[in-house]
């Protein structure tokens, strides 16, 4: 019995073990695949103030489906998008890498954020069907006293500007999700004058006490405005 006891017991530290071996290995590689999906670092740009905070949903979950990118897209122009991909782990890095370059290599091309988005949904219905995501695109044309904005929104909450005297005002009009056939999509347009900023997020931060409570876009812009 002892003896029993005893292999018991060595087969289930090895078995213990082994599984955390795996997990280990499954966090390095997913930690390498978010790195490898988000921008390195954030572009300097005269005049403006950029920051972004991306916090993974569990402790063990580092790939999830919220991803973002902010890049030059001409002179005096910056693209900058927020999305959410279906998923989590390696089918929402699969599905996150599709999106953002495929959105890079739209706006080389088109200059209106409808069309840009309309190019990356062409591009889900062909080489990830069934895939779906949500995306906030949003095009900054710099100006002498502030910023252009031109916004589209693909199914994603609508971004917030919080003027520069306390008045929260909302940026686009509501759209489709991508990954369906013609996708509702439109341009809005606004502008960012000193001391006024520009805020996207995802449904990850209205949702982040669910199921206990959700947080709607009203409160957000309630708290922004504190």
């Amino acid at each position: 019995f002892v003896g029993a006891a005893g292999a018991t017991a060595l087969i289930l530290a090895a078995v213990t073990a082994e599984r955390l071996r795996a997990e280990q290995s499954a966090e390095a590689v997913a930690e390498t695949l978010q790195q490898g999906l988000l921008p390195a670092r954030l572009p300097p740009i005269a005049d403006l103030e950029i920051a972004v905070d991306v916090r993974p949903a569990g402790e063990r979950l580092l790939v999830g489906g919220d991803f973002y990118d902010w890049f030059e897209s001409g002179e005096g122009s910056w693209d900058l998008l927020v999305g959410d991909v279906r998923g989590k782990a390696t089918a929402a890095a699969r599905a996150t890498a599709l999106v953002r370059y495929t959105l890079r290599a739209e706006a080389v091309r088109e200059a209106r954020p409808s069309r840009i988005l309309a190019g990356l949904n062409d591009a889900i219905m062909r080489q990830a069907p069934g895939e779906i995501c949500t995306v906030a695109y949003v095009r900054l044309g710099l100006e002498p006293a502030g910023a252009r904005l031109t916004a589209s929104l693909a199914g994603h909450p609508l971004p917030l500007i919080l003027r520069s005297g306390g008045q929260v005002e909302t940026l686009g009009r509501p759209g489709s999700l991508l990954g369906v056939p013609e996708p509702e999509l439109s341009d809005s347009s606004s502008r960012l004058g000193p001391g006024d900023s520009l805020v996207i997020y995802t449904d990850g931060l209205t949702d982040a006490y669910a199921p206990d409570r959700i947080t709607s876009p009203a409160e957000v812009a309630n708290a922004l405005s504190s």
